[in-house]
């Protein structure tokens, strides 16, 4: 029940109507006891709703897109990962005061451990946005050996290659058409792209993946892209985008509640949904 003592957390961006955040965050407060409610709210100015989330005392929110680059710049602080990134998904309100967090590529990373991966191998990144941003920067502090990131543009690739370089990762960087010859090198590949998303295709061409490596996909609606899909045919092993949403979940929530998310009951409940 919310009473006045009812603490608010919240999501904000636009679309926010597909996200799964309510339904975890709330079944989390229930489960462990925290008076608390976590609402989504459609913001087209992202300064504005974070100054009215501020005004009626919430005290943490994540940022989805188009939100997290508005959000790095409106926060008082930002953690490494985010500093990095110069993305935010996760802010945790202390006063007057906003920290800002990246927790999409830790919250991937512990997906993958969870899925028994072990991630110290040549990854190929296909992807240059925010969330393959926070994949990319979690890499070089988990101190992998080699990191290839490849996108459709290929300055956004360079970008995020050049904010990495102080890091003991050798990375390298180019566009999709250098895929082929990327699939043959890379141990694990991850899509942190949008392609797949409600339709078909896979990114990556099926006859090019091996039966020794690592599929992942960030897309989780469909659960199964096309590209996992073939990955399995190929005889991969493949890694959903459904964890790494509880798991990115999982450290907003102990950010803002000091409480361990209890992520094998929330990945029941979205499996169910």
């Amino acid at each position: 029940m919310i009473t006045a003592k009812t603490s608010l957390y919240g999501l904000i961006g636009n679309p926010v109507d597909h996200s799964v955040s309510p339904l975890m965050h709330n079944t989390a407060f229930k489960k462990l006891g925290i008076d608390a409610v976590y609402l989504a709210f459609k913001s087209e100015n992202t300064e504005d709703t974070i100054s009215a989330l501020k005004t009626l005392g919430a005290r943490g929110f994540n940022c989805t897109m188009p939100a997290k680059s508005d959000c790095a710049v409106l926060c008082d602080k930002l953690s490494e990962e985010a500093e990095l990134t110069k993305s935010v998904n996760t802010v945790v309100v202390e006063g007057d005061k906003l920290t800002g967090h990246s927790t999409d590529g830790a919250g991937f990373f512990l997906n993958l451990k969870n899925n028994g991966v072990d991630y110290d191998k040549n990854i190929l990144l296909l992807g240059a946005g925010g969330a393959a941003r926070s994949i990319a920067a979690r890499a070089v502090i988990e101190n992998v050996p080699s990191l290839t990131i490849l996108n459709r543009t290929v300055k956004k690739a360079k970008a995020l290659a050049d904010s990495l370089a102080s890091y003991d990762t050798n990375i390298n960087y180019g566009g999709l058409d250098e895929l082929p010859e990327a699939v043959k090198k890379a141990d694990i590949i991850i899509n942190a792209t949008s392609y797949g998303m409600g339709e078909d295709k896979s990114i990556v061409d099926g006859s090019l993946l091996r039966p020794d490596q690592v599929v992942c996909d960030i897309v989780y609606k469909p659960r199964e892209t096309a590209l996992l899909k073939a990955a399995k045919k190929a005889g991969c092993k493949t890694v959903d985008g459904l964890g790494m949403v509880a798991c990115q979940a999982a450290y907003a929530f102990e950010l803002w509640t000091g409480k361990e998310f209890p992520l094998g009951e929330i990945l029941e409940v979205l499996e169910k949904n």
